[in-house]
Formats: C-alpha cells, sequence, structure tokens
C-alpha cells in the first residue's frame, strides 16, 4: 500500500492536496499494446489509469509505502 498526496488536477474522484491509501495494480487495456498502473483510492471506489510510473509520480507526492 502506498500513502501520497494527489497534486494533480482534480479528476477521476482524486482531490488535489487531499492524501489517500493507494493500492496498485498493472492492467491489461484492450485495444491498446502497453498495461497500464492502475492506481485506486482504498476508502473509495476513485481511481485512475497511468501510461507510466513516470507519469504517475508527475500527479502523486509519495508519503510512505506500506508492504
Amino acid at each position: 500500500m502506498i500513502y501520497a498526496m494527489f497534486k494533480g488536477e482534480n479528476s477521476m474522484g482524486f482531490k488535489r492536496g487531499k492524501t489517500y491509501n493507494l493500492r496498485t495494480e498493472i492492467k491489461p487495456v484492450p485495444g491498446v499494446l502497453k498495461p497500464c498502473l492502475c492506481v485506486f483510492d482504498t476508502n473509495s471506489t476513485s481511481w485512475c489509469p497511468y501510461s507510466s510510473l513516470e507519469k504517475f509520480l508527475e500527479n502523486w507526492k509519495i508519503i510512505d509505502e506500506k508492504y
């Protein structure tokens, strides 16, 4: 699990400046060659697909990682 602050623009149920407990999955996307990095809020139905780890890190500040 990852505890992180969303620093992107409000979207997909995530609010800028708010912190979230996240879980991640790598999933195939129909019609797309590369799988996506899907990020899910563990306390709601909010989620967002990212094309790469770099794109994820552009929108999130990781505060803590728990395994």
